[in-house]
């Protein structure tokens, strides 16, 4: 019977790009500690670029504009599991996805 993964890939730091869409009426100083909760959250050697408050494509929750985040990091991959569990648990948070890196 076979692993769940292989051996290779246990414990390997690999690239990954994180979406997030925010509530978009987060106050400035709110921001900052959303923003520094995800630089705790995600590692060092992250980086974090705000695309600023956007039109949705679709109604979402009752909302029709959002924060949109992109968050660039190195992590294993059960590391990466638990953080989008933590962003479930982010009432702020509306939507998030999870991307492998090149």
């Amino acid at each position: 019977m076979p692993l769940a993964k292989p051996l290779a890939t246990w414990g390997k730091m690999r690239d990954y790009e994180t979406t997030i869409v925010l509530v978009p009426d987060l106050e400035a100083d709110r921001l900052e500690a959303k923003l520094e909760g995800f630089r705790q959250l995600f590692g060092e050697g992250i980086e974090i670029k705000d695309q600023g408050v956007q039109k949705l494509a679709f109604t979402i929750k009752r909302r029709t504009q959002a924060r949109y985040l992109m968050i660039f990091h190195k992590n294993e991959p059960d590391r990466v599991a638990d953080i989008e569990a933590k962003l479930r648990l982010d009432e702020a948070v509306i939507r998030f996805m999870t991307c492998r890196g090149e």
